[in-house]
């Protein structure tokens, strides 16, 4: 494991951790009315699901497919053929479907999360609100 990767899982499990703490402490507001006040856990289940998949399907798949860069070495390693696993993916509507979902989700996180961070930082005057 690289360090790149110790950092993003690091980061997010820091994410999940503190995304579940103010879930659990706003949940009677969310029972309320979910699509407002429960959007991010909404949308945050949704990535977490696609992480899962996408993590399961292209970095531990257990595909033998193998690919070789024509320039490289006699002896070089090769590596997993990831477009294949890409065409075989995509070639299935359902999983068309829920990627372009999880796109859609990513979208909503990072516009209602940065949108409540923003207005939650103490330089941000109240007018300008």
């Amino acid at each position: 494991m690289s360090l790149l990767q110790l950092y993003l899982a690091v980061g997010l499990v820091v994410h999940l951790c503190t995304a579940a703490h103010f879930t659990v402490n706003k949940r009677k507001a969310i029972r309320k009315g979910p699509l407002t006040t429960g959007l991010l856990a909404l949308t945050g289940t949704v990535l977490l699901a696609f992480i899962v998949l996408h993590l399961k399907t292209f970095r531990f798949s257990s595909s033998t497919r193998r690919w070789r860069h024509p320039d490289a070495y006699p002896n070089a390693p090769s590596d997993r053929d990831l477009y294949v696993l890409m065409l075989e993916l995509f070639s299935r509507p359902e999983q068309v479907v829920f990627y372009v979902s999880a796109i859609i989700a990513v979208g909503v996180h990072l516009h209602r999360g940065w949108s409540k961070t923003v207005l939650k930082m103490d330089g941000v005057v109240k007018e300008e609100r």
